[in-house]
């Protein structure tokens, strides 16, 4: 290892270096928080809390440790640097979790988040898929296929949430085995930067692949991926980060597999190919699947075109691939032996019951995508919610417009470009003018709805994009600077017009000047460093720092969960749960989200979040007319103590029915604790048990 030279000029650029950084990062946190936290704070008691010191170790840490060890060590030793900080979050317990506006929801402050704010928005991670995994750690056998906590009946939790369960199958879902040996805030942590952590370094070694190892295009490729807005807003539920990791690891071990001539590593790559397409399958959340498999196997034709020079099939690779693939029968076999009802249920429901869409009518959104930019800044959205309308950074259609070019100077076709634009153009046809129903069935893409497709062809365009920085950097393709300018102009303004025109209420002058320029800025320097190599790192950087502005705090940084696990209501139903661990709850009175806020506490719940229907139960109290059409579905539900009620079942939203109960139906379903925010009459058959800053806690008394 080489000296490293010190001086102190190089302590001086580190210093302000640091200090600038750290200015910026802590500006940025408090744009994020005086946006979206209610006791909004001063800048300058921001800056003087100990969360800026923070952020200058932090800074100090990593400006440091590049100087010192330089990106060739960086890079030869990634792994173990990103395994140090793996481990060090799941110790400190650091997640990007919004569970903290549980404590918010029942008058209590979320004193865990270290930077940003927990996102309302986000309420099906926080209020669903996070409590639920919580509740595994309790019941008769903690973390078993069916829980009898959720719905307070037996609930197949592998197949639908995809929760944690103490089985082989869990090696197909590896980021929640941490929630088997851990306490609940370090398995959090393991779940939540475990997938931050994999899918940067396996986006980056996909890029290295796509981009004959140019590793800062690779390290681009990362950011714009992990960082990309629809990632960090969707990042802890359906499944989508995990499918982006199993489809980009296979693609690079399959790549390995045809390249070695080791049979033990053969033997290795298979059995990885194996998980990541197990793991790929148990998403199961085909909207995202479906579009996403096109993307694979253009990458897998790809991979094997590239390799048909030096592979040489043998008989033992047919061999080798049969013992993971029985693997996978297997499990598929387990899996369909225990979720076959469930799976039949889930088709019989109303909603979502068996979804068929052949698409068009989203032109409009295809110019959407830069908006996103200031999301995590603003409490406006475009079209849907946040979420929703959220999407790749891909900087369409500059990917197009430089793969043609390089085909235009050179002569040439590039497979995997060629291939990525066919995907983007039959992707983009579904979404703006739909498909015939037959061709939509063939193609299995009318199980997706436009909005999932959308995300996926936005992928593809970000991938062209990558592909065709690479080819035009490496053919030495030439744009004169006054036509790169034009471009960027045009490029520029057509974009940002069509951006505030069909989003004009979301934009300020402000904003939408600085999204000109800022747009400007990118692609110009992206055009002219395709020629100069001088611009190509101040066009990655403003690439880089867009992404990371418009994804960097788009969740929290928690430290652990003790607001929640503090909260002296919750804190009563653990204690009366412990009392009576059988004992059978219902949230009376409101609705979602505070009736999935007890199964954190092992409370099994008749109405925290029904998965899919027990039609058997509500079947037992429905007079009258049939009202399965109501309760038949995946359902958030209010239970309402009424002895004289309307109505019975009233839906209220799509995923939404509030159900009245009298004494008799209580009895029935066999009620014994009642949570609460009413005061019941001193004749209504409930005992008092306590009481906590409005929420009360009654035990059922019925003969």
């Amino acid at each position: 290892m080489n000296r490293v030279s010190w001086s102190w000029n190089k302590t001086f650029k580190l210093l302000l270096f640091t200090l600038i950084t750290s200015v910026l990062l802590i500006t940025y946190a408090y744009l994020v928080e005086v946006r979206c936290v209610f006791d909004k704070h001063t800048y300058k008691e921001m800056v003087l809390s100990p969360r800026f010191l923070y952020v200058v170790l932090f800074t100090g840490i990593i400006s440091f440790a590049v100087m010192l060890l330089g990106f060739e060590r960086i890079f030869k030793y990634r792994y173990h640097i990103v395994t140090v900080i793996f481990v060090l979050s799941v110790v400190l317990r650091v997640s990007g979790s919004s569970i903290g506006m549980i404590a918010g929801w029942i008058g209590y402050t979320d004193s865990d988040v270290l930077y940003g704010a927990s996102r309302l928005i986000r309420v099906d991670e926080w209020a669903v898929f996070t409590p639920m995994t919580w509740s595994q750690y309790y019941g008769d056998e903690p973390f078993s296929y069916f829980s009898s906590i959720i719905r307070a009946t037996p609930t197949d939790v592998f197949i639908v949430y995809g929760l944690p369960i103490r089985s082989f199958l869990m090696i197909f879902r590896p980021f929640q085995i941490g929630y088997l040996f851990l306490p609940f805030a370090n398995g959090l942590a393991f779940f939540w930067m475990g997938r931050l952590i994999t899918l940067f370094m396996v986006s980056f070694e996909f890029g290295r692949l796509i981009t004959n190892d140019n590793r800062r295009l690779s390290v681009l490729y990362a950011v714009m991926l992990t960082f990309a807005p629809v990632i960090q807003w969707w990042f802890a539920i359906n499944g989508f980060v995990e499918m982006l990791i199993f489809m980009q690891l296979s693609i690079v071990v399959f790549n390995m597999f045809l390249q070695t001539q080791k049979t033990i590593c053969k033997v290795l790559f298979a059995f990885v190919i194996a998980i990541c397409a197990g793991g790929y399958v148990l998403t199961m959340y085909p909207a995202w699947m479906i579009p996403l498999a096109y993307i694979l196997a253009v990458f897998i034709i790809w991979t094997i075109v590239h390799n048909k020079e030096t592979y040489r099939f043998k008989r033992t690779d047919a061999l080798i691939f049969a013992i993971p693939v029985l693997l996978l029968l297997l499990a598929a076999l387990y899996v369909y032996k225990h979720s076959h009802g469930t799976i039949e249920a889930i088709s019989a429901t109303v909603y979502p019951g068996q979804r068929s869409e052949n698409g068009g009518d989203f032109l409009k959104q295809f110019f959407n995508s830069f908006s996103c930019f200031w999301y995590p800044l603003t409490e406006k959205y475009t079209f849907a919610n946040i979420s929703e309308s959220s999407g790749f950074i891909s900087l369409f259609p500059l990917g197009i417009i430089l793969y043609l070019r390089y085909v235009y100077q050179t002569r040439k076709k590039d497979l995997m470009a060629s291939m990525l634009l066919i995907v983007f153009a039959f992707l983009g046809c579904y979404c703006v003018f739909g498909l015939p129903e037959f061709v939509a069935k063939i193609t299995l893409i009318d199980h997706s709805i436009q909005n999932r497709v959308l995300i996926i062809q936005e992928l593809s365009d970000l991938l062209l994009l990558i592909r065709a920085l690479y080819l035009c950097e490496s053919s030495n393709i030439k744009i004169p600077v006054c036509k790169s300018v034009c471009e960027a102009c045009l490029i520029s303004f057509v974009l940002t017009w069509i951006a505030y025109s069909i989003n004009s209420s979301f934009f300020t002058t402000a904003t939408i000047t600085i999204q000109f320029i800022l747009l400007f800025s990118i692609v110009i320097t992206v055009l002219i460093g395709v020629s100069d190599e001088r611009f190509r790192s101040v066009s990655y950087g403003l690439i880089i720092v867009t992404l990371l502005i418009s994804g960097l705090l788009v969740n929290p940084v928690r430290i652990g969960v003790r607001s929640i696990e503090e909260v002296p209501i919750l804190q009563l139903v653990s204690k009366t749960v412990s009392e009576d661990p059988d004992g059978i709850w219902i949230v009376e009175g409101i609705g979602y989200p505070y009736n999935n806020y007890l199964v954190m506490e092992g409370a099994r719940t008749i109405n925290s979040t029904n998965p899919y229907p027990d039609l058997e139960r509500w079947g037992s109290i429905d007079e009258g007319e049939d009202d399965s059409e109501v309760y038949n579905r995946y359902a958030h539900m209010r239970i309402v103590y009424d002895n004289n009620p309307d109505e019975e079942f009233v839906l209220t939203y799509e995923d939404n029915f509030t159900v009245s109960v009298n004494d008799d139906e209580l009895r029935s379903l066999g009620v014994d604790y009642i949570f609460t925010d009413r005061v019941f009459e001193e004749t209504d058959p409930f005992q008092l048990i306590g009481s906590e800053n409005g929420f009360n806690v009654y035990k059922v008394s019925l003969d």
